[in-house]
């Protein structure tokens, strides 16, 4: 926009053009649109992230955390204590082969100093067992 001259005999007036005003209308729409694009990017961001982190585990395997003391103690059958160390043990290796076989990665939780209650795995209980 040229600004208009005006030659009053003594000195040149030049009139600067007025600033634009916005309605107040336009301004709260600036402003909400730019909330809403705010909002739809963290979201897009947030959901991308997301996917990348469950590819990433994806990847790794799950982990089991046996106490093998446990195991050999309280899961073996027999009468004699002999009998139930053996049978105890011969079941912690079953345990432990087919959840490796499942592509767990097993931990022998003697060398564990703390973990989750989530990922232990349980005694179960010795059915014959007097």
């Amino acid at each position: 926009m040229k600004p208009a001259t005006a030659d009053t005999g003594r000195d040149l007036v030049v009139a600067q053009p007025a600033p634009v005003q916005l309605a107040r209308g336009a301004v709260i729409g600036l402003a909400a649109w730019s909330v809403v694009v705010a909002v739809a990017s963290a979201l897009a961001t947030s959901y991308v992230c997301q996917q990348r982190m469950e590819a990433a585990l994806a990847l790794r395997p799950p982990i089991v955390v046996v106490d093998p003391f446990d195991w050999i103690r309280n899961a073996g059958q027999g009468d004699t204590p002999e009998e139930r160390y053996h049978d105890g043990a011969k079941r912690l290796r079953a345990a432990v082969d087919q959840l490796t076989e499942k592509g767990a990665l097993v931990i022998d939780g003697t060398a564990v100093r703390g973990t989750p209650s989530a990922v232990r795995l349980s005694v179960p209980a010795a059915e014959g067992r007097r």
